[in-house]
């Protein structure tokens, strides 16, 4: 019975690996960052590291780690993006919320939410730039205000429990994924982690 054409890639035949081939035409030019005029006395770019004049498999070995590591940034930066609109609609519930029980509740109450929503807000843009200080910083804000409400009437925290658990859980994984992607930077130089997602060649 002939050999299904396929079965071999699926269990990771080799020969498979022949398709993601680098083949670098022009060797004045780095194939992954452009780099122009590219030393002629140089085996490794200065700027990404990308193995120019090295051997066909230390090209293959490059390329294929540098796909999944964008890969994995790109779902980290998203997860990252999810967590910040969270953050968002947090601060902008307090802010709300400071408003609609304007005269109704307690002067210091009203100041707690005004200022816990600016804070949070503040936050939001910090996430910008650092995303793991601003998430940290607006998790541990949250937990805090939750535990000052669970205080003062310990019932309050099983009103609207879902909506409680739901951005405590994105600000998480949130802050847990911003991690993440400074550790898939940090195994690059600088300039080769900003140029991470600007690859010449995906």
């Amino acid at each position: 019975m002939p050999a299904n054409p396929t079965s071999s890639a699926r269990r990771g035949d080799p020969r498979r690996h022949r398709t993601l081939e680098v083949n670098v035409t022009d060797r004045t030019t780095c194939y992954i960052c452009g780099l122009h005029p590219f030393p002629a006395d140089d085996v490794y770019c200065g700027n990404c590291g990308f193995p120019q004049r090295g051997t066909p498999d230390e090209r293959y070995k490059f390329v294929l780690k540098r796909r999944q590591l964008r890969s994995q940034l790109r779902e980290a930066e998203s997860d990252i993006g999810s967590a910040r609109r969270i953050l968002m609609f947090i601060a902008i519930a307090y802010l709300v919320g400071s408003i609609f029980v304007f005269g109704s509740d307690s002067e210091i109450s009203q100041l707690s939410r005004l200022l816990t929503g600016g804070a949070l807000l503040g936050l939001w843009f910090y996430s910008k730039t650092k995303p793991v200080e601003a998430l940290l910083s607006a998790l541990l804000l949250y937990i805090v205000m939750m535990a000052i409400s669970f205080l003062g009437d310990p019932f309050s925290i099983l009103v609207g429990l879902l909506m409680k658990i739901i951005p405590l859980a994105a600000l998480i994984f949130g802050y847990q994924s911003a991690r993440k992607a400074i550790k898939i930077k940090a195994q690059f130089d600088p300039a080769t982690a900003n140029s991470l997602l600007n690859d010449r060649h995906k």
